[in-house]
């Protein structure tokens, strides 16, 4: 991230690894912040990326989550979404592609 000149706000995790290496992006976060950040990260191998809304009142004060923890739904990462935000994307792009490639995690045991 830092070499996307992407800041980190804080590191979390509970030791072990998360199941799936998820991306979770606000939903309120600008289309070409998520499109930055999906393009820096994305050729690390993610499993798939996650749209929420924030509980600031659960003090969940960040917009990013990079290997998040607790997601129940994700859409897989292809390289069609790779594509995607190589041009100019917009919201409903990335709602599209989520829809059409979104998976129940529980439902994608290996």
């Amino acid at each position: 991230m830092r070499s996307s000149s992407i800041p980190l706000a804080e590191l979390f995790g509970y030791g072990e690894a998360p199941e799936k290496w998820i991306v979770s992006l606000s939903h309120a976060l600008p289309v070409a912040h998520k499109a930055r950040i999906l393009r820096a990260v994305l050729p690390f191998g993610f499993d798939g990326i996650n749209f929420w809304n924030p509980e600031r009142d659960a003090d969940e004060t960040e917009d990013v989550y990079i290997g998040s923890y607790g997601v129940s739904d994700y859409a897989v990462v292809t390289p069609m979404l790779s594509e995607l935000v190589e041009q100019n994307v917009e919201d409903v792009d990335l709602k599209y592609y989520y829809s059409n490639n979104r998976v129940d995690k529980f439902d994608d045991v290996e």
